[in-house]
C-alpha cells in the first residue's frame, strides 16, 4: 500500500500518507496492533521528522540539496557558486563545533576535500549568500568568520580567471600596434634624410606597409 504513495525518487509527507491510507482502507488502525512506527519499517520504509521514504534513503543529503537550492534561487547564484557557499558553510561548522584540540585536523580534511570549491566566493552574489548562511542559518560569531577568512587567505583557491574571449583580435591587436610603431619610426628617420613631403607624416591606420618610392 505504501509503495504507491512514497515518492520513489524522495521522501513524502508523513502525515499526507497515513490520512490517505486510512481513506482508502476505513479499518485501518482501528485494532491494536503494533506501533506506527515499527508497521512502517516492517514495510520496508524509514521516517525522518514528518517525512516518510524508502529504506536505506539518504535524508541529510537530500536536506543538504535542497537548502542549497533554496539559497541558490534566493541569491541567484550558478551551479558553481552555490557549490562555493556550501563548502563554506562546511568550513564554518568545523570551526564552530569542533574542539579545539581537534580543530586543525578537521580544517585541513574539509580543506583537502573542498579542493577548488571556494573559488567562486569572489563572486559578489555568492559572497554575500556565504555570509547570510554563516551569519542566520549556523549563527557563527565574528571570530569564526575571522579564523575562515584566514583559512581561505592561506589555503584557499584563487579566484579563476576567464580566458579572453577572443585571443586572435588581442594577438592581432598587438601585432597591428607593433606595425604602426614601426611604420612611425620608419617616417621618422626618412624625414630626418629629407625624403618625401608632409603627407609622409599623416597617420596611416589601417593602411598597409609604408613604401618608399625611388627617385
Amino acid at each position: 500500500m505504501l509503495a504507491g504513495l512514497v515518492p520513489p525518487e524522495g521522501p513524502g509527507p508523513l502525515d499526507g500518507i497515513v490520512w490517505q491510507l486510512m481513506a482508502d482502507d476505513p479499518t485501518l488502525l482501528t485494532a491494536p496492533t503494533l506501533p506506527l512506527g515499527d508497521l512502517i519499517t516492517a514495510a520496508g520504509y524509514v521516517c525522518d521528522g514528518d517525512v516518510i521514504a524508502a529504506a536505506g534513503f539518504d535524508f541529510a543529503a537530500h536536506r543538504g540539496k535542497s537548502h542549497a537550492a533554496k539559497v541558490a534561487a534566493a541569491h541567484h547564484l550558478t551551479d558553481q557558486e552555490t557549490d562555493s557557499v556550501m563548502a563554506f558553510t562546511a568550513l564554518i561548522g568545523v570551526l564552530e563545533h569542533t574542539p579545539d584540540d581537534e580543530r586543525e585536523r578537521a580544517v585541513d580534511a574539509v580543506v583537502a576535500t573542498a579542493g577548488d570549491r571556494f573559488a567562486h566566493l569572489a563572486s559578489p552574489n555568492a559572497a554575500r549568500a556565504a555570509f547570510g548562511e554563516a551569519y542566520a542559518t549556523l549563527d557563527a560569531g565574528t571570530d569564526t568568520l575571522h579564523r575562515a577568512a584566514a583559512v581561505l587567505r592561506d589555503r584557499g583557491t584563487p579566484r579563476p580567471r576567464s580566458p579572453p574571449d577572443r585571443p586572435d583580435r588581442a594577438l592581432a591587436g598587438g601585432q597591428g600596434r607593433r606595425t604602426r610603431r614601426s611604420d612611425h619610426r620608419r617616417r621618422a628617420a626618412l624625414r630626418a634624410r629629407g625624403v618625401g613631403g608632409p603627407e609622409l607624416g599623416r597617420g596611416t591606420r589601417g593602411a598597409g606597409p609604408l613604401r618608399v618610392r625611388s627617385r
